[in-house]
């Protein structure tokens, strides 16, 4: 999701790009082509794929490292170093090493460094540290990208060898009227709305929210959850069975961008609930940049950053009696607590923006004479 603004970050910063992509179809040229003419003008691009459709050299890693060579480049950015990340640090800390070529060479976006977090202490995360320390004090590294704020100071920290830059989760405002995006959706005005977005899986916490209101029975309360729902049929007929009685609106396939947009903007709040999520979540982004609270987990970023940004309300992560506890409280005095979030999401959408996540990567990457 960050490749456009990188690559038009770096651009800015009067650097020369190739794009390593799938060249097998023309489908990732025509995406990139209607995100920004630029993106494909003003760089080269090769296959990351060989002829078999297999990455070129059996792998991610050593996809890298061919195109790497192939271009001739001075260092790498992938936009997700998740995808190998995890066997990476599992082989160098047996004292595997990467192909030599791309020693001082690795950088990009790392979303979950889970190994690096202290909810998740078992053998596997302690290889990963123990290999990710070796990796770092043998130079390895060229710039890596956090999402999580946290993460980046404390591992400028720990890994002194390494250089860390936090990277904000950009995106536009949205300001769709909320009677233009009900009316658009059918939703009814006066309820007071909770959005579920995306494609549903029993960790995102959706059969929290259906249970917790089928035990509160509110009138006012009315959910719209918004995306393919096929993971939890059980929890797919409770919204069913919730749109029929008319205390939901359930549009079970794929959402569109326009229609994202109109669901955002017809909420009054928008849940996270997810089941001790780790990380960053591009749903909490999108609620503060169409300047709606959230009702989430308070389990790890998510909870930490709803609580130090006063972004919503938390309840104990995976408490159905919390929360069913939170969506009383929200029944009984609706507008007033949704109201004093308003300022605070303000301020932490401007935080959001493409110019702050551009002015990020800048500091990571200073622009060239």
């Amino acid at each position: 999701m960050f490749l456009q603004h990188v690559v038009e970050g770096l651009l800015e910063s009067n650097r020369q790009i190739t794009l390593a992509i799938d060249l097998r179809t023309d489908n990732a040229k025509a995406i990139l082509s209607e995100k920004n003419p630029s993106l494909l003008s003003e760089t080269c691009q090769i296959n990351a794929y060989s002829k078999s459709g297999l990455f070129r050299g059996g792998s991610e890693l050593a996809a890298l490292a061919t195109c790497f060579e192939e271009s001739e480049a001075d260092s790498t950015f992938v936009n997700s170093l998740d995808g190998f990340a995890s066997s990476l640090l599992r082989r160098a800390a047996i004292g595997l090493r990467p192909p030599n070529i791309l020693r001082g060479r690795l950088g990009g976006i790392y979303e979950r460094p889970r190994w690096y977090s202290t909810k998740f202490n078992s053998l596997n995360q302690i290889i990963k540290s123990i290999g990710f320390n070796r990796l770092s004090k043998g130079n390895w590294f060229d710039q890596i990208c956090l999402l999580n704020e946290f993460f980046a100071e404390d591992m400028s920290r720990d890994f002194p060898h390494t250089s860390f830059q936090f990277l904000p989760t950009p995106g536009p405002r949205i300001t769709i009227p909320k009677k233009e995006a009900r009316t658009h959706l059918g939703v009814p005005e006066d309820a007071l709305v909770l959005m579920n977005y995306g494609v549903g899986h029993r960790r995102k916490g959706l059969h929290l929210v259906t249970a917790a209101l089928e035990s509160i029975r509110s009138s006012k309360l009315y959910l719209l959850c918004a995306g393919k729902q096929n993971h939890d049929p059980n929890t797919l007929q409770a919204t069913l069975r919730m749109e029929e009685e008319g205390h939901a609106k359930v549009i079970n396939r794929y959402i569109t961008e326009a229609e994202e947009s109109l669901c955002f903007r017809a909420s009054d709040y928008v849940l996270a609930p997810y089941l001790s999520h780790f990380g960053n979540s591009n749903i909490l982004a999108q609620a503060v940049l169409a300047g709606r609270p959230v009702i989430a987990s308070d389990f790890d970023l998510i909870g930490q950053r709803v609580r130090t940004k006063k972004l919503g309300i938390l309840f104990k992560d995976q408490s159905l009696s919390d929360l069913i506890t939170k969506l009383r409280q929200i029944d009984a005095a609706p507008h007033a607590a949704k109201d004093s979030y308003n300022s605070a999401i303000e301020k932490y959408a401007e935080e959001l923006s493409v110019e702050s996540f551009q002015s990020a990567l800048h500091t990571a990457y200073p622009k060239l004479n």
